[in-house]
């Protein structure tokens, strides 16, 4: 995983946190995990806000961290990956995350209320192009992003574990997999 010197990389299941963090090369890393009360997130999602919060300011204080970017893992149950073909035909004028915003709804069925949707260019042909499609819930990614709000992190992005791994096969291989 790629990442800036400064991020504050972090990983939330629903029993722990874990995190990471190498301000500078010359430094040892600033790496850990803490146990969460049950309950606290289900499934990827924050049932309980106030107590994550109380807990991120545990680690903050514990470790004297004050991120000014972090880069969270996003959980993979948490992600809809799929592959779309896109005619070059039906683009026109649009770039293809254009065309993926005007055919939610119509062409492309999600099951959120409100969706964000990341894509990858996998394959590009004479007439078409293979679409990978990582979608996840708006609300879900709100709530984390409240939380770090809150926390006054300036910047937050978020990483999937799946299309880390499937770009490191790519390039490790030299080869594109199937499916």
């Amino acid at each position: 995983m790629a990442h800036k010197k400064s991020d504050f990389n972090i990983f939330f299941s629903d029993d722990q946190i874990g995190f990471y963090q190498q301000k500078k090369a010359s430094e040892q890393p600033i790496f850990g995990s803490l146990e969460l009360e049950k309950g606290v997130i289900v499934q990827g999602h924050i049932l309980d806000p106030e107590s994550l919060l109380s807990t991120l300011k545990k680690i903050y204080k514990q470790y004297k961290i004050k991120p000014k970017s972090v880069k969270m893992m996003l959980h993979d149950q948490n992600i809809l990956i799929r592959e779309i073909t896109v005619k070059k035909e039906s683009l026109q004028r649009l770039t293809i995350e254009e065309y993926i915003q005007t055919e939610k709804g119509k062409s492309l069925h999600f099951p959120f209320e409100k969706s964000i949707i990341s894509h990858y260019v996998r394959l590009e042909t004479e007439d078409s192009f293979s679409v990978l499609l990582f979608i996840a819930d708006e609300n879900l990614l709100n709530d984390y992003h409240d939380v770090f709000d809150y926390l006054k992190v300036k910047e937050i992005s978020f990483d999937l574990p799946s299309l880390a791994l499937y770009n490191f096969y790519v390039e490790k291989t030299k080869t594109d997999i199937e499916n």
